[in-house]
Formats: structure tokens, sequence, C-alpha cells
């Protein structure tokens, strides 16, 4: 009995230590691509709000030493025009590295950046792939199993690419997972409703576009369908409504009513602007037919398209169907799937730009947790099978995703339509001037 309980013991103890060591390798890597300047004028908008708020108490741009074209104009003053509630949140952890470390955005760039980007980014990612590992877990996959699809999701789909930036889409990306680690969670306790109100609520209010979907359905499945108590369904109810209203304040102070900034085309009526309302998303309106199916095409297998930057995300349509056949719950997969679905279809309908700067398109960041939780279950499925071919398949095209990925990491906000091309081409320019600049030494 002693032997067995030593064995036992033995086998967790060296479980533990492969898990650190993994997670300690991915948050290594990530770390290697974090940038030291601003790439793209959505990230400088973003930060400049942050630094605003540490040095003028105040969303105004005004005073922001670095250029940005996503910004809004109401009475003579600029602000970001993205949603404040990440850049309230974040000007906490800022607050700190400028009082207490002397990390200042204006004055050291190439240090203050990385270093916040570290904390509120980076880490955040590793603490959610460590939630995803243990969702997985929480349903009974193998160590194995729950292993390789962490690996997957870190290196082999966009998720490593934005982990690296900081950007709204991530941050929803990680809520979502912490989401679905409390929806799955088999015992649950008092908190458990309270965190997944704060967090579905929060998602709505980071990632407007997909986090909105991602209220809606996670909600109709807790209050309708769910097997929660009704105590658990108020407090989920309630702290929703708290992240709402937290948003909607900081939205009033900045704008003067409850509207987004960016959902308000009036606001970019000014000398210089880049946007309006026939160029917004939200507000465009394509054509004609074949051009909506030609902006389709492009945004799912196409130069933009999800399929092609994550190829490992064509095996979720199997992983769906498993997952039903696994009697995973029914409900609950036809709201992720609606969720997915109404997400991608809305930024067909309502852009034109594929998300602007980006490696793929960013707005689906947050459907790719999703995704490849429910690849797991094909992925379970071979692996007992046993069926060699089919595995061969799978490790193939999952060899190509992160060699995608990878270089996705390089330059995250490519600015190019086609990418992956974009961003190959920068990769051999940056290495050339590399090995140009060692000869000259």
């Amino acid at each position: 009995m002693v032997y067995i309980s030593y064995k036992i013991h033995m086998k967790i103890s060296k479980n533990i230590k492969i898990l650190l060591i993994t997670f300690f390798i991915i948050l290594f890597v990530y770390s290697m691509f974090i940038k030291h300047e601003f790439t793209s004028t959505n990230e400088s908008s973003r930060i400049g709000s942050i630094q605003s708020l540490v040095t003028e108490h105040s969303f105004e741009l005004n005073t922001s030493l670095w250029y940005t074209n996503d910004k809004i104009l109401i009475n003579n003053h600029f602000y970001s025009d993205k949603p404040p509630t990440l850049a309230f949140i974040h000007s906490g952890v800022y607050w700190i590295l400028f009082n207490f470390f002397h990390l200042d955005f204006s004055s050291n760039l190439p240090v203050a950046l990385p270093v916040f980007v570290f904390i509120v980014i980076v880490c955040m990612s590793i603490l959610s792939l460590i939630f995803f590992y243990k969702l997985l877990y929480e349903f009974g996959f193998s160590d194995r199993v729950c292993l390789i699809m962490t690996l997957i999701l870190a290196f082999g789909t966009v998720f490593f690419p934005f982990s690296v930036i900081y950007n709204a889409h991530i941050v929803s990306a990680q809520l979502v997972i912490f989401s679905l680690y409390i929806l799955n969670k088999k015992q649950t306790k008092l908190y458990h409703p309270i965190l997944l109100g704060l967090f579905v609520g929060l998602n709505a209010t980071v990632d407007i576009l997909s986090g909105a979907f991602f209220l809606l359905f996670i909600s109709i499945f807790y209050i309708f369908y769910s097997k929660k108590s009704r105590k658990e369904k108020i407090l989920y109810c309630i702290f929703v409504s708290i992240s709402i209203i937290f948003y909607l304040i900081l939205n009033h102070s900045v704008t003067g009513n409850f509207i987004p900034g960016a959902l308000q085309p009036t606001l970019f009526s000014y000398e210089g602007s880049t946007f309006s309302k026939s160029t917004l998303s939200g507000f465009y309106n394509h054509s004609s037919l074949p051009d909506l199916f030609w902006y389709a095409f492009n945004s799912l297998i196409g130069a933009r398209g999800l399929f092609i930057y994550t190829p490992i995300l064509l095996f979720s349509f199997l992983g769906f169907y498993y997952a039903w056949r696994n009697n995973y719950d029914h409900k609950l997969i036809i709201c992720l799937i609606f969720y997915i679905t109404l997400s991608v279809i809305f930024s067909i309908l309502f852009s034109s730009d594929y998300s602007g700067n980006s490696f793929g398109i960013r707005w689906y960041v947050p459907l790719i947790p999703v995704m490849v939780f429910f690849i797991s279950f094909y992925y379970d499925r071979i692996r007992n099978k046993k069926s060699r071919v089919e595995l061969i398949i799978f490790y193939i095209i999952v060899a190509i995703s992160v060699i995608i990925s990878l270089i996705g990491a390089f330059y995250p906000w490519s600015y190019e339509l086609f990418s992956i091309k974009g961003n190959i081409d920068y990769i051999v320019s940056s290495f050339r001037s590399y090995f140009h600049i060692l000869n000259k030494i």
C-alpha cells in the first residue's frame, strides 16, 4: 500500500515538473518576442490613454507624444476610439510602474513598454493557458491530451502573436478561457457565478464585437439551460450588470453618452481623419454580392483567412461533432457555435478592412480558445483509436500552424493583406540588416 502511494506521489510530482517546465518555456518564448516600440497606431492609442490617465488623470490624448489615427474628437479634445475599460484597469499597473519603479512611457518607452506588456499581456496569457489546461483536465482528458492541446493553443494559433503585443483581443480570449473553465467546473462554489459574471461582462466591454455575442449566448445558456441554482443565476446577472454599468460610466465620462466612441461616426469628423461612416467597421455596406463573397472568401480561406493563418482550426468542425457524440452539453455546444458563427458573419457583413493592420484577422482571436477546446475531442478520439494516418495528418497540420504562428509573432501588426508574405519579407529584411551590421563590426 505504501509502495502504491509512493508511485502515485512520484507520478504527480513528475507531471507537476513537466507542467512547470512547459509553462516556463512558453513564458520565455513569448517574452523573447515582446516589442520595444509601437508598431501600430492601435497600440499607441491605447497606451496613450493609459499614460494620460496616470499623468494627467484624464482620458484625453491631447498631450500624448505618439501619433495615432485611432482617435475621436469631442469638444476639441482627442480621445482614443477604443473602449475605455481596458485602459482604466491597466492604468493601475502602469501607476505602480510609474511611481515605484520610475518606468515612464514618455521618456523610456523601450524599457517601460516591454515590462508593461509582459505583466498585463504575457503573464495573463500564461495564466489563461494554465486554466485552459485545467479546463481540459476538469473534463477528463488525459495529461498528454491536455498538454498537447495547450501547446497547440499557445504556439499553433494566432494566440501566440497577439500575446506579445498590447491589444484587447487577446485579453478577450483570456476572459473566454476563464469563463469556459468556470462553466465546466463539476463542483461549483459561491464565488464561481460572481467570477463568471465579471469575466463575461468585462469581455463584452473589452472587445465589443465578439464580447457582445459571448455575453448573449453564455447568458442564454447559464440562465435558461444550465442546472445552476436560482441564487447562482441571480449572482451571475448581478455581476454581469456591474461590469456593464462600470463600462457605461467610463464611456459616459469620455463621450458624454453610453454609445461606444467607435460607433459614433460624427466623432471622426476632423481634419486628417482616416475614418468615416462609409469605412468604419459596423457601418460598412458591401457594394455588391460578389464583393461580399470575395470579402468572405478572404476572411475565411483567402488572403486573411481564419483557416489559412490557423489551419489547425479546420479540425474544429470534427471537434464539435465528436463533442456532441461524447455527450458534452448539447445546449452549450449550440450556444458556442452561435457565438463563433455570428461573430464571424457580423465581421464579414459590416467591415471592409479585414481588421486593419493585423496578422490574419485579429477580431477572431477570442474565438480560437473555444475552437481549440473542441478540437481536443477529435484529438482524444484519434489517439484512442490509434489511427496512424489521421494522427500523421493532424501533426502535419499542427506543424504548419506552428510555423505560421511563429511568422506572425515577428510582426503581429502586419500591414499587408496577405500578412504571411508581408511578414516573411519583414523577417528576411530584418535579418539582412542584422547581418549587415555584424559585417561592419
